[in-house]
């Protein structure tokens, strides 16, 4: 069995490395390797939330984004398969 690229990120320790995870993301879209869900947050204008399928398992993450001061982000799972 395939495993996802994704690993569980419990919390970015600087806006850097939450930037540089969202620039190797866009990589791994363009390689085939994840695809961008569309999200009803997104749609209702809060941009709090993205959700990524990994193509080979078909699991869904959720990238919780950083609010500086509040909240650091993360990335999980979504739900197991």
């Amino acid at each position: 069995m395939s495993e996802c690229i994704f690993e569980e990120i419990d919390q970015f320790v600087s806006p850097a490395e939450y930037e540089r995870f969202l620039s190797w993301a866009v990589h791994q879209q363009s390689a085939g390797h994840i695809e961008e869900l569309p999200s009803d947050e997104a749609q209702e204008g809060f941009t709090g939330t993205k959700r990524y399928k990994c193509v080979t398992t078909e699991e869904i993450w959720v990238l919780h984004v950083p609010d500086p001061g509040y909240f650091p982000g993360a990335l999980k799972r979504e739900n197991e398969s």
